[in-house]
């Protein structure tokens, strides 16, 4: 305290200016898509950046990108995807900035309730499918004379050939069969 007795008096200070201080803070919610019930889960919302702190005005922020932008959600059977922000940049106006990202759910494809059934065609001409070596195989029949004694019986030889395999079944059959 200074008492001034009929005297000018001066008052001398010192003061350091320092700017106000900003900070950009980012939001994450789900799209408008989303259906009402589903909420985004903890583990989407625990991926929100830090803060960002001391921005001043006029300066340019940008949102920070630095989370895995896919959240796969078993307990609501989809995909979390997150889309992007409300904005790539914004100026600090004498005020905190807030960048707010979305999230889209996908519901992952549903299993039909009955068996599919597969068939398998062979597209090469002369060729079968044969299920016990899952491939297309060759199929012919020929008749040849048999070399037996007996000439009422023709061999049927079937030969089925594919890539890695020739087999030959013979099946005798007798003259009152028509073979």
């Amino acid at each position: 305290t200074i008492t001034i007795n009929k005297a000018n008096g001066e008052f001398v200070g010192k003061w350091t200016f320092t700017e106000n201080k900003y900070k950009v803070t980012h939001l994450f919610k789900k799209h408008d898509s989303v259906p009402q019930h589903l909420t985004l889960p903890v583990e989407v919302i625990n991926r929100t950046p830090a803060d960002q702190l001391d921005k001043v005005n006029n300066d340019v922020v940008k949102p920070t990108n630095t989370f895995n932008a896919y959240y796969n959600d078993a307990q609501n059977g989809g995909m979390w995807v997150f889309v992007g922000w409300d904005s790539n940049s914004k100026i600090i106006n004498r005020g905190d900035v807030q960048f707010i990202g979305t999230w889209k759910f996908s519901e992952n494809p549903s299993v039909p309730n009955k068996p599919v059934e597969i068939k398998y065609t062979c597209e090469d001409e002369g060729k079968v499918w044969n299920e016990a070596k899952q491939s297309c195989v060759y199929n012919r029949v020929y008749k040849v004379p048999n070399t037996s004694s007996d000439n009422n019986n023709v061999a049927n030889i079937t030969m089925l050939i594919s890539s890695l395999f020739l087999f030959i079944t013979i099946r005798r059959y007798s003259r009152k069969n028509n073979f």
